[in-house]
């Protein structure tokens, strides 16, 4: 390879140290070279490289492109690069290739939850328990920044997607979990947001350690995923949604075969392989740059019926694959679950209703849709803020008598603080019986209530 002599506008056009100078087309060759490398030795039938020894490869032919530079400087008299600032060419260029440059530091801090750009130099975080600071520019210009995520979505995305003026906005999972969104042109300035996954949380006895229910609420809903009850979380954006529906998952019987469908793996099922062992992850593909070979959630639910498994999860109902999973709740792969964003838990039943009526292939009337709900679902789990704090603030259990209407029962209730307090109880006599069998003793939430 040539090193490009000086500094060009660019991927990173502004990184530069006294005459060494580390530009975009550097980078690309580098990135090329590492995936040329992992492409040959999966060829090869050799162990594949990990993030830590692509890493270590990048910064090999990194630093024997410097090296090359500096005996050319040498041949003609100069004095060869300080061996610091090489260094440190070196280390942004590592972080340019496999990271976010200045947002590396964000996304390696535990203590962040979300990541907010408004354009180059108004970033904003916000931390795990609620704070938000503004801290320093990411990127040199706004140009800089769209380059960045460009570049970013070309080289590492599971799928290569553009970002260009044809198309404005992209939605992508980075290496390491986390969900990035981001826009331009369609935006006053170049926006990006990062959703950051925390992993750690993983389990009810976290949930309750966090103040997000209380132990009653954990045992109800422990009971509820081992008695093969199908469950519905229902929420806002930001309530906790799919950290409430990893700890569910965790509860599963290792013996159980688990088929996840998501939009993007946010979940992390496969980071706990020993609890289990037999989980097929399967995630939606946006078409390729030629507008083919895309997958959608809906097709990968009817897929996955006939992989045999016990239990079906759906990381989010949002349109077509809402039929095909209750579908699937109603026959016969009971202990599924999904999530699915609404106001409150009653409103759960309108919003599918009005997904098949709109966006399913064939639609279905509401009628039918009404009936499919009460077949499907045993009880929805609305998740929202009590404070500042995420809670779990309703549990509602579908009446499966119910023709006409969606009838329900709310077994736990928003209390004066919007946590979920113990209302009606499960009126079910199945249900119950069920619940009980799996451990949880009615007693723990005996109180009076409503029916709605």
């Amino acid at each position: 390879m040539t090193f490009v002599e000086g500094p060009r506008e660019g991927l990173i056009g502004a990184l530069s140290f006294d005459d060494l100078a580390i530009d975009e087309a550097l980078i690309d060759r580098v990135g090329e070279a590492v995936a040329a490398e992992v492409t040959r030795r999966s060829a090869s039938g050799l162990a594949p490289l990990d993030r830590s020894d692509e890493r270590r490869f990048a910064r090999t032919t990194l630093r024997s492109e410097l090296q090359e530079r500096s005996a050319i400087r040498m041949s003609v008299g100069q004095t060869p690069a300080d061996p610091v600032a090489e260094e440190k060419a070196i280390a942004q260029a590592l972080d340019a290739i496999f990271g976010f440059g200045k947002l590396e530091n964000w996304l390696t801090d535990p203590t962040v939850q979300d990541i907010h750009v408004n354009g180059c130099d108004h970033v904003f975080v916000k931390r795990r328990d609620g704070r938000r600071e503004q801290v320093g520019p990411v990127a040199a210009s706004d140009q800089d920044l769209r380059r960045i995520i460009a570049d970013f979505a070309r080289r590492m995305g599971r799928v290569e997607q553009r970002f260009d003026h044809a198309n404005p906005i992209i939605d992508m999972q980075l290496p390491n979990g986390d969900r990035l969104n981001a826009m331009f042109s369609v935006s006053s300035r170049p926006s990006m947001s990062i959703r950051r996954h925390n992993f750690a949380i993983s389990s009810l006895d976290d949930l309750v350690g966090r103040s997000m229910m209380d132990e009653v609420v954990a045992r109800f809903l422990r009971a509820a995923v081992r008695a093969r009850r199908n469950i519905v979380v229902s929420g806002g954006t930001g309530t906790g949604k799919t950290t409430l529906l990893r700890a569910l998952i965790n509860e599963i019987d290792s013996d159980d075969r688990i088929v996840t469908v998501e939009d993007n793996l946010e979940l992390g099922i496969s980071r706990f392989a020993a609890q289990h062992p037999n989980l097929v992850e399967c995630e939606a593909r946006s078409p390729n740059l030629e507008g083919v070979g895309g997958v959608s959630m809906a097709e990968l639910v009817v897929a996955s019926l006939r992989m045999d498994p016990d239990r079906i999860v759906v990381g989010e109902c949002r349109g077509a694959e809402t039929v095909p999973m209750l579908l699937a709740m109603s026959q016969g792969n009971e202990g599924s679950m999904t999530t699915l964003h609404a106001d409150s838990s009653k409103n759960v039943f309108n919003r599918i209703i009005t997904y098949a009526a709109t966006l399913a292939q064939p639609p279905i009337d509401p009628g039918h849709a009404t009936l499919l709900i009460r077949d499907a679902v045993h009880f929805v789990v609305h998740v929202g803020f009590a404070g500042e704090d995420r809670a779990v603030q309703s549990i509602r259990e579908v009446d499966h008598a119910s023709e006409d209407q969606v009838l329900s029962t709310e077994v736990f209730a928003p209390g004066a603080d919007g946590r979920a307090q113990p209302a009606y109880g499960v009126t079910s006599a199945t249900h119950r019986t069920r619940l009980e069998a799996a451990g949880f003793d009615a007693r723990w939430a005996a109180a009076g209530g409503t029916i709605t």
